[in-house]
């Protein structure tokens, strides 16, 4: 197995669109640094305000204090993107940026992407069989499939989370006294943020070895994954029975995850939850491929 997990993890180095996606993660985590730079600095603040009265300004300043506190309810997104906010607008900490950095429905993406080029052209290409022809079982070869898309997934998420963060940092500061305990804070929070990619990655996997095609796995993986949840979240808090089936797609659990407000309770019924769906995933991953007539 350990074998099998060292050769997935080379074709992980070697792999170009691995390679482009940390690059495009990269410039995306410069940029929301820079927006927010920019968006801090008096000239902008000035250009937006400058055309109102007094009363008129008083009144935007306090609608922009009021939109950090306008719900702080664990939903669905009806966005994408990243949202950068925090109690000064226009001057967000550290901390509130680490938070937001994970974004919406982004990270998703990536995993479709690299799921296509890891597993979906392997069989498109006819590559999966010369694999599997040196005597690899395939629910190891499988397994460790797995392993080393969730380690490149989770690579890109640290690039994604760390640069921003520490950019924002270095101009704002934290927000308030860091000390071990924010450490623990900031583990936890990626910790969980990671789990909950990995339940991600377990069903693009299982969704790749359906399809089979490269360009299905990436189109189809990014409808269902960042797309359909938008639509969802237009329809969270109309019906609580629906918002209780809500909380168990991976959508929920991770805005759960990356919230600055989810108890423990909310914290753990989330990773229950990607957990399970982990290995019902790769259960139900490994039986598809073993059924598979792979010439």
């Amino acid at each position: 197995m350990l074998r099998i997990l060292k050769a997935e993890l080379f074709k992980l180095k070697k792999n170009t669109t691995f390679k482009v996606l940390c690059l495009i993660i990269l410039l995306m985590s410069f940029f929301t640094m820079g927006i927010t730079k920019i968006m801090s600095s008096e000239g902008f603040i000035d250009s937006i305000t400058k055309e109102m009265s007094e009363s008129e300004k008083q009144i935007f300043e306090q609608q922009m204090q009021a939109i950090p506190n306008q719900d702080k309810e664990i939903k669905l997104s009806t966005n994408m993107g990243m949202t950068l906010s925090g109690e000064d607008p226009f001057h967000p900490t550290g901390k509130e940026v680490f938070y937001q950095s994970f974004g919406t429905g982004i990270i998703e993406i990536f995993i479709a992407v690299l799921v296509g080029a890891m597993v979906a052209k392997e069989y498109s290409q006819g590559t999966i069989k010369n694999t599997l022809a040196y005597g690899v079982k395939r629910y190891k070869y499988y397994i460790g499939k797995v392993l080393a898309i969730s380690i490149g997934v989770i690579l890109l998420l640290a690039i994604l989370v760390s640069v921003s963060t520490v950019g924002i940092c270095i101009f704002e500061g934290w927000g308030e006294t860091f000390d071990f305990g924010e450490v623990l804070e900031i583990l936890k929070v990626f910790g969980l943020a990671s789990l909950a990619t990995i339940a991600v990655t377990s069903l693009m996997m299982l969704l790749a070895t359906v399809l089979k095609s490269n360009g299905s796995t990436i189109g189809i993986g990014i409808v269902l994954f960042s797309v359909i949840p938008m639509f969802l979240g237009m329809a969270y808090g109309i019906y609580g029975w629906l918002d209780n089936i809500f909380k168990f797609i991976p959508a929920y659990t991770w805005a759960t995850v990356v919230s600055s407000f989810a108890n423990n309770g909310d914290l753990l019924r989330a990773a229950v939850v990607s957990i399970v769906t982990l290995v019902i995933a790769i259960l139900v991953g490994v039986c598809v491929i073993n059924k598979q007539d792979i010439k």
